[in-house]
């Protein structure tokens, strides 16, 4: 058993779960009372722990199937994770981390690659930019590597280009939801915006 770690690690594991892969850590709340609720391999199978309905903690598995369940440490946390491959050797096995792979995110946990986003696929770029000053990157899908001139200020914000809610990554410009599509109308609120 390997307690997850602070606050920064939890955050972690959960931008990879939303880039699209497995949720590696249940938090706090899942380290009791559940004997096997830290995320570990058994087997081929992944074991983690998510939040019930009742706000309960529960094990959750996942078959691997034809990948194989890899365990690992980084600086942060222990963490596990259904790999597709081995090591690769452009992440760096003490950190999670990301980079482009062409027009690619891809996400590292730990030595293994966990996940990769095509944002070629929907005709946008890939973007990295370092993480609050750590040494790890955090990546998006962007329109265009030119700066934008709405997104001049360091601090992240979303705001109406006509009736699609955007936002930036750094100076690069995000577009987020189309709330004409939605049948419903982008509004700005003080420094954010929300498809209403």
């Amino acid at each position: 058993m390997h307690p997850t770690s602070s606050p920064g690690a939890r955050f972690l594991a959960a931008t990879v779960a939303i880039a699209g892969a497995v949720t590696f850590t249940g938090g706090a709340g899942c380290r009791a009372p559940l004997p096997d609720c830290n995320v570990h391999c058994n087997g081929n199978t992944l074991v983690s722990c998510s939040s019930a309905a009742s706000g309960a903690p529960e094990v959750v598995t996942e078959d691997c199937g034809q990948r194989r369940c890899v365990e690992g440490d980084t600086s942060l946390e222990h963490y596990a994770l259904c790999a597709s491959g081995g090591r690769d050797p452009r992440c760096n096995p003490v950190l999670d981390d990301v980079f482009c792979e062409g027009e690619t995110i891809t996400t590292c946990r730990g030595a293994y690659v966990a996940a990769r986003d095509d944002c070629a696929a929907r005709g946008l770029l890939c973007a990295v930019k370092p993480f609050l000053g750590a040494p790890m990157h955090t990546g998006r899908c962007v329109e265009s590597r030119r700066p934008d001139e709405r997104c001049a200020s360091d601090v992240p914000r979303l705001f109406c280009d006509g009736e699609t809610r955007s936002g930036c990554f750094g100076p690069l410009l995000v577009h987020g939801n189309d709330c004409g599509a939605l049948g419903k109308r982008c509004v700005v609120h003080g420094d954010g915006a929300a498809c209403e």
